[in-house]
């Protein structure tokens, strides 16, 4: 993969699709640690407690029951701001995950600071432009990866994990080689330049679907 890079891939559920004043929330997040040879190194997922109702139940198939005893955010963001910390963030749709992550960590008043982030659907249409779909399971069904769970958020960061190392691993020469320019990698602007002080809680409230 890229140098001696590690990788945060993030996965999040939410209850919609609009961030904006708080109105839609992240219900699970989901993310694998990677290293530069695509080697899981960790992994968190929890649920969230959005204080709201839980949205789409149909798609995520997580209900306010689910819910109920989960964590906050703020509960937990020392755990993520950990799991991303000094990793390049990756997502399929990274843009639609830093709607979301960006606000919840500034209402907790822990915001990120300047990260690398890079988007595996942006890469695959480089990597395979001929491919209909740009959707997570069309493209794990096309790369041979076991897709898990589809909508659950550890299994779609762990498909996605995957589907990097088979994205970066196509460009036919060692990505180390390769600007991270022409990957689609940019950096998302922050108000601050390093990272808040903030303690893990050491908090996991899973689902049983994603173990």
């Amino acid at each position: 993969m890229y140098r001696d890079t590690e990788y945060a891939v993030i996965d999040l559920e939410t209850t919609g699709f609009s961030p904006e004043k708080g109105q839609d929330r992240i219900i699970e997040v989901g993310i694998v640690r990677v290293d530069c040879h695509g080697n899981r190194l960790r992994e968190y997922c929890t649920l969230i407690n959005p204080h709201r109702d839980t949205g789409p139940t149909h798609i995520h198939g997580i209900t306010a029951t689910d819910v109920a005893d989960a964590p906050t955010f703020q509960d937990v963001v020392g755990d993520i701001h950990h799991a991303l910390r000094g990793a390049v963030l990756v997502a399929h749709n990274v843009s639609f995950e830093l709607r979301f992550l960006c606000p919840e960590c500034n209402q907790c008043g822990k915001p990120l600071p300047e990260i690398r982030a890079l988007c595996t659907l942006a890469l695959s249409k480089q990597v395979v432009p001929a491919l209909s779909s740009g959707k997570l399971g069309d493209l794990c069904k096309h790369f041979g990866i076991q897709p898990g769970m589809a909508h659950t958020a550890l299994d779609d960061a762990r498909a996605t994990a995957t589907l990097l190392t088979r994205l970066l691993g196509s460009f036919g020469a060692p990505a180390s080689k390769v600007p991270w320019e022409k990957l689609g990698a940019k950096l998302v602007p922050s108000s601050v330049s390093s990272w808040p002080n903030v303690i893990p809680s050491g908090t996991e409230y899973r689902r049983r679907a994603t173990g």
